[in-house]
């Protein structure tokens, strides 16, 4: 077991890190941009057409919302 990096936003460098993995987690929040929803739709779609026909299983990891919070449109 290792750890895989890459670009989450750049198709080609995500299917380089994870060509042959079967499990991922996936925790990834676009905390350094305005455009949080957009960046975020974004990065979750390069993931998707990246993942190699060997990834079984993708662990998400949300973010945790205090009990009367009221938490973001994309979450």
């Amino acid at each position: 077991m290792g750890v895989a990096v890459g670009n989450i936003l750049a198709r080609g460098s995500l299917e380089r890190a994870i060509a042959d993995v079967d499990m991922a987690y996936y925790l990834v929040r676009s905390m350094m941009t305005a455009r949080v929803q957009e960046t975020d739709r974004r990065a979750a779609e390069t993931f998707v057409a990246a993942a190699p026909p060997s990834l079984q299983r993708v662990i998400y990891l949300g973010g945790l919302v205090p009990r009367g919070e009221q938490r973001s449109a994309h979450l």
